[in-house]
């Protein structure tokens, strides 16, 4: 009797899985249809043909179901203490030693430019994000290829001994080469881990997963510009700040190669990885991506068309309203941030004359915030998410927020400045 109910329970999950698979499917077709440039073609009225016009404002409905609480998924393995919590702490560390070597010329360059050099100022600031920009999308598909871990090694020890070298430059020029190469180096960093988390977090943990991740920058930069100008006292240089942020980073380097899995059954076979744990992160609420593989080696014996439309549209996104104003927001909002953190050291120093102490005060307080007010407004969109309340609702709101309140502030700041100045 209990085998007949256990092939019945498993013929139920097959139909429902074969279901689900045909819905994936159907709907990936009708996206992703591409045929001289158009997209499918539809019978009309008379058996007349007629062509579907792309709408870059109409995005598929293929949001999955956010898993019930009580479900069994969630007894099974909890969030904290996880081995997927611990892979998640140490990519918090590589942010962390990320961003000392991001931001240390912010805190050195005070000591070695005079206030009549901004030009140099300058030049020297951006030439890191000159290279970072131009290696991300390379990196995304080495990341792909050939896994998260080896291109976040290769990032690390680039990170780790350029910045060890940035001490020796003779000229303007050699230090704008080797902060490049520095920018070109922590460009990997974020597609690789990416390429990690959507082989470690299910997509309902993903919020909390990319604020705990995401407050390592802080927590770098907070100790980057609060402990700065220490550090350059104490070795009566600015070449110290380099040297320690440049092995800190090669320190973390090592902690990737020895702690950190590409991937939960390379971690299954170490034995660090619970058997509970497993089955979670290989259940269809958890993982509803790895069904559509399967299903994938089930369709590629003859099904060329299913084949021809694996790939990428380009020129989709390109022409995608909602993808364009995904970029015009992470343009809008790095804009406010790399603002702060390039120079507010130079601002409060300049304009406002402080010592080492306050500038190091003042330069981390709006880097407290920022921590803080990530882990919890994550934690509040997943718990939007598990109200039922719709994926892009709960991102719509979050963006606006996340935009519109330092714009407020920034907007307020400027009578604050203006105030000082006729105070004093």
């Amino acid at each position: 009797m209990s085998s007949n109910s256990g092939e019945e329970k498993a013929e139920t999950e097959n139909d429902a899985e074969s279901i689900s698979i045909e819905a994936i499917l159907a709907a990936k077709k009708n996206y992703f249809s591409i045929e001289n440039d158009a997209d499918a073609e539809t019978t009309g009225v008379g058996g007349q043909m007629k062509t579907q016009e792309y709408n870059a404002l109409i995005v598929p409905n293929l949001e999955p179901k956010y898993p019930s609480r009580s479900s069994s998924i969630f007894s099974s393995s909890s969030f904290l203490g996880s081995s997927r919590f611990f892979v998640l702490m140490i990519l918090f560390v590589c942010n962390t030693a990320m961003y000392l070597a991001r931001i240390n010329l912010s805190v050195a360059i005070v000591y070695m430019y005079t206030d009549d050099q901004e030009f140099e100022k300058s030049v020297a600031l951006s030439a890191f994000y000159w290279g970072y920009a131009s290696s991300q999308i390379l990196a995304g598909y080495l990341a792909a290829r050939y896994g998260g871990k080896k291109i976040l090694l290769l990032s690390f020890l680039g990170t780790g001994i350029g910045t060890c070298l940035i001490p020796i430059h003779e000229s303007l020029w050699s230090m704008v080469i080797f902060r490049a190469i520095i920018g070109i180096c922590q460009g990997a960093s974020y597609p690789s881990q990416m390429a990690l988390l959507s082989g470690w977090i299910p997509w309902f943990e993903r919020s909390r997963a990319l604020s705990i991740i995401s407050a390592g920058e802080s927590l770098g930069t907070i100790i980057t510009l609060f402990g700065g100008p220490y550090i350059v006292n104490m070795c009566n240089c600015w070449s110290g700040l380099f040297y320690a942020t440049g092995i800190a980073n090669l320190v973390v380097f090592v902690i990737i190669s020895l702690m950190l899995f590409e991937t939960p059954e390379e971690m299954k076979e170490w034995g660090w990885l619970s058997s509970a744990e497993m089955r979670f992160l290989n259940s269809d609420s958890a993982r509803p991506r790895r069904r559509r593989t399967r299903s994938r080696s089930l369709l590629d014996n003859g099904d060329s068309q299913y084949r021809d439309h694996d790939t990428i549209p380009y020129g989709k996104f390109l022409r995608s309203i909602p993808y364009l104003s995904t970029v015009a927001i992470h343009f809008c909002s790095d804009w406010g941030y790399l603002l702060i953190l390039c120079y507010l050291p130079s601002y409060w120093r300049n304009v406002y004359q402080v010592s080492d102490s306050q500038m190091a005060f003042f330069s981390v307080l709006p880097c407290i915030g920022i921590p803080i007010v990530s882990i919890f407004g994550a934690t509040f969109a997943d718990w939007l998410l598990s109200q039922k309340v719709s994926l892009l609702q709960v991102r719509k709101s979050m963006s606006v927020l996340g935009l519109g309140l330092p714009a407020l502030c920034f907007h307020l700041l400027s009578y604050c400045t203006i105030r000082i100045q006729y105070q004093s």
